[in-house]
């Protein structure tokens, strides 16, 4: 009778062992993508060879762009890198070339010294940062690129401390002063290095002048946020402050009027794909994408929940 008692104890031990491995196997499962309050506020957006990458306050992240198809990567949304720096200003060349601005992972420098980053750039997709200059003198809250009509990359950069335009034809290691004025986001088209369009409370201003000067373009909507189109020159997206988006195929002489976003965006940049161009916008209900100005939308990173 033992002997059977024990038999089925151990029967009854060997099941309850197999019931919570199978337990476990399934508990395995792929972690949940993080959301919009893991990656917090979304400074800048923007992509390069088919990733789509996200600039924050705690460093860059990689965005999987899977829902999109259309030749862009399948990856795990994450943080790239060992640096949680604060991104500002970001913005990726034509070649691949991240810079980036802002101030300095307190994991990795607790005295937070220099304050100001300067301009940094990346040459591997942002797993490792370098300074270019100006580090401890400047924060960059904007930062976009162009190439030359000689090659050379040339970088403009928002000086948010003296509210200035400054500008470098050498890739970020010399620069002089441009026009001062209280923006919200500048933007230029890579096929027209030498015109500029940016933000305002007053309304959108342009510089003809490689950002030396800028002036009213009156009659226009009040847009909130600028996006570039690479495809052709006098190309951009905006986004007014009621959601609207608009698009100028003449540097913002006219615009015409597309869809809506469900909510005013933080960040909005353009990319191409292998077919179609899609508009990203990012805001705390989460990373969104569309192919159609608007009409419909894809989810990239879901919001708070």
């Amino acid at each position: 009778m033992r002997s059977r008692i024990r038999r089925h104890t151990s029967a009854l031990i060997v099941s309850t062992l197999a019931v919570a491995l199978l337990l476990s196997g399934c508990s395995a499962t792929t972690p949940a993508a993080p959301r919009m309050n893991v990656l917090g506020h979304v400074h800048g957006l923007d992509a390069t060879h088919g990733r789509i990458f996200a600039a924050t306050h705690q460093g860059v992240w990689a965005i999987d762009a899977a829902k999109l198809g259309d030749g862009f990567a399948t990856e795990t949304t994450a943080r790239v890198g060992d640096s949680s720096q604060d991104t500002m200003g970001f913005t990726i060349a034509r070649s691949g070339v991240m810079f980036a601005s802002g101030h300095p992972d307190p994991g990795n420098n607790p005295q937070q010294l220099p304050a100001n980053l300067g301009l940094i750039q990346s040459l591997d997709a942002a797993q490792t940062w370098t300074t270019v200059s100006l580090a401890g003198h400047t924060d960059f809250h904007d930062l976009v690129t162009a190439t030359t009509s000689d090659a050379r990359v040339r970088i403009y950069g928002f000086d948010a401390a003296q509210q200035r335009v400054r500008i470098s034809d050498d890739g970020g290691h010399t620069w002089h002063d441009g026009g001062t004025l209280s923006l919200r986001k500048l933007a230029v088209n890579p096929n027209g290095p030498d015109t500029l369009l940016a933000t305002t409370q007053a309304g959108v201003q342009i510089s003809r002048d490689a950002g030396m000067t800028f002036s009213a373009l009156p009659g226009g909507p009040m847009l909130y946020l600028l996006a570039p189109v690479d495809a052709a020159p006098g190309q951009f997206v905006g986004v007014d402050v009621s959601k609207k988006i608009w698009a100028t195929t003449d540097d913002g002489s006219t615009w015409a009027r597309k869809g809506t976003f469900d909510t005013l965006p933080e960040s909005l940049a353009t990319v191409q794909g292998a077919s179609r161009l899609w508009i990203l916008g990012a805001h705390a209900n989460g990373i969104v994408a569309t192919a159609d100005h608007g009409a419909s939308w894809v989810t990239l990173i879901e919001g708070t929940p």
